[in-house]
């Protein structure tokens, strides 16, 4: 079973539903087989010996959900490797089982907060970095939990390859308009805003979040690096 440990210090405060007994089983059979469970030098030696020889490109999608946009990218793109990071538990049981109906071989996760992942891995290795509606930590004294606060737009400049994307998506004005200013305070990456903002990518597969909650109002958001 996933220990309890594994659910970051800053997500405690929330609440937990107990796993269903399915999901359970997925992640105590296949879990120790896809997950990547070692930090810093550690972590990326097994990425770069036992997961990236043989795919052309690396990947990083930071919480998933229950993984419909990874699984179907991965499956269009089978010569990419891709790396899923999610904290909760329930996510990674949801992706586990419907990789069994269907395997995906160039999928792994990450349980834990991408800024471990990404402080993990050396520079100019990734290719493409995406966040699906990320948590827009509305109250003022949670800015430093928004994803792409400035430590972290550091580390995507950092880890980034040069001509390397990130795909953004969100339907709160409020996390728009900080993803925008703090990616666009750093000389390092360019705002693709010839893309037409309110309309999904083609390539791109509705969330299950997005299906339920969104009645089609989001905000799509691209960035090169230089």
């Amino acid at each position: 079973m996933i220990p309890k440990d594994t659910i970051e210090a800053s997500y405690r405060g929330r609440r937990v539903r107990k796993l269903r007994p399915a999901l359970q089983r997925n992640l105590d059979a296949r879990l120790p087989f896809l997950s990547l469970e070692h930090y810093g030098q550690a972590l990326w030696s097994r990425i770069k010996q036992n997961f990236l020889p043989g795919y052309e490109a690396l990947w990083v999608e930071a919480g998933f959900g229950a993984g419909e946009h990874l699984l179907a990218q991965a499956r269009a793109n089978p010569h990419i490797a891709m790396i899923g990071c999610e904290p909760y538990a329930q996510g990674h049981g949801a992706l586990i089982g419907a990789m069994e109906k269907d395997p995906v071989p160039n999928v792994r996760l990450y349980v834990g907060m991408v800024q471990h992942l990404l402080a993990s891995l050396p520079d100019g290795v990734l290719d493409r970095f995406t966040a699906l509606f990320p948590d827009p930590w509305p109250k003022r004294r949670h800015q430093k939990r928004r994803m792409f606060n400035a430590q972290m737009v550091c580390d995507l400049a950092r880890v980034l390859k040069s001509g390397g994307m990130i795909y953004m998506a969100s339907d709160h004005p409020l996390m728009v308009d900080w993803a925008l200013w703090q990616m666009r305070a750093c000389d390092a990456f360019i705002w693709q805003h010839h893309f037409d903002w309110q309309t999904q990518p083609t390539d791109s597969v509705p969330t299950r979040y997005q299906q339920k909650a969104l009645a089609g109002k989001a905000s799509f958001l691209f960035f090169q690096r230089r």
